[in-house]
């Protein structure tokens, strides 16, 4: 067996805990925030005796740790519990809207990644200059403003003022236009910065000077020497990104009125629907410490200097 293959198996077992530490934490949160489900779910105004039913049925009238007891049982027979509003298995639930999420993430993260990177390598060519300013200005603007709000923006520009895109809701591509880009724009802003600061690094050290020494261009030198060594803080920043982008995005999700894994846990915590938002919770934590892992194989691919040796 390879060292990569031992570092794999060696993170996915200390991935283990991690889950752990989150189950609990995520049961002890959704129990003691305020607020009844039950209550939610009948109304505050309905009779003693139905409450008292609801919430024996939900299981909500047993002791917290009896409650604890049960669900990690549930959970190591794969079942993350039934929703209280709409009575359906929460894993089908998620099942049914990760696709949606997946292609909303892929669309947005490939947005990102090529504008970037594209703005990270514009900027080096002439450090101070009129490209590099704009560039770092469009990347400071992109972190800075919210995302709800340049969704907004989006939507009243290109959908109500010019037509161009749907405003909300699912349907062609022409749909995940606007929700891919609101979701794309903070991360490509991150990466344009990181790039730019990692690429200007590279260029400093030896190998790069002596390959200029030889006579190569500056762009030679930028795609051929420093590209591998300069992406992999990049390759870090992909692949925290992604991992939360496929945990499912509450905000662009539920101002495109995208059904995918955000929207679902928003209605899962505005109803108070225990399940749903420990089920998205638990599966978003999943996603994104295995996210993680698979950047830390992807480092030896950029650079097979790096040993997995002491990891």
């Amino acid at each position: 067996m390879n060292k990569q293959k031992v570092f794999v198996i060696k993170r996915c077992l200390l991935a283990i805990p991690t889950i752990i530490g989150v189950v609990v934490l995520i049961f002890v949160l959704t129990r003691f925030v305020p607020g009844d489900p039950v209550n939610s779910f009948v109304g505050r105004r309905a009779d003693a005796r139905i409450i008292e039913k609801v919430r024996e049925e939900f299981g909500l009238d047993k002791p917290f740790f009896v409650q604890f007891f049960y669900y990690v049982k549930s959970l190591a027979r794969g079942d993350m519990g039934y929703s209280y509003v709409s009575g359906q298995p929460v894993s089908s639930m998620i099942a049914k809207r990760f696709p949606n999420t997946l292609k909303l993430a892929c669309t947005a993260m490939v947005l990102a990644v090529l504008s970037g990177i594209a703005m990270g390598f514009l900027s080096v060519l002439k450090p101070g200059g009129f490209i590099d300013r704009a560039c770092m200005f469009l990347s400071v603007s992109g972190i800075s403003i919210p995302v709800f709000w340049f969704g907004l923006i989006l939507i009243i520009v290109f959908s109500n003022m010019l037509g161009w895109f749907p405003a909300s809701g699912m349907g062609g591509p022409s749909y995940i236009i606007l929700p891919a880009l609101t979701l794309a724009t903070r991360s490509s802003a991150y990466i344009a910065r990181i790039t730019r600061s990692s690429v200007l690094e590279v260029l400093g050290e030896n190998f790069v000077v002596t390959a200029r020494a030889k006579g190569l261009s500056r762009t030679k030198v930028l795609m051929k020497h420093v590209l591998k060594n300069a992406l992999i803080p990049v390759v870090t920043l992909i692949g925290i990104d992604l991992g939360s982008y496929l945990n499912g995005s509450v905000l662009t999700e539920s101002i495109f009125g995208w059904n995918g894994i955000g929207n679902l846990a928003l209605n899962g915590i505005m109803n108070r629907d225990y399940p749903v938002i420990m089920g998205t919770v638990l599966f978003g934590s999943v996603i994104f410490i295995f996210a993680n892992i698979l950047v830390d194989v992807s480092y030896s691919i950029f650079n097979p200097r790096i040993s997995y040796e002491r990891k």
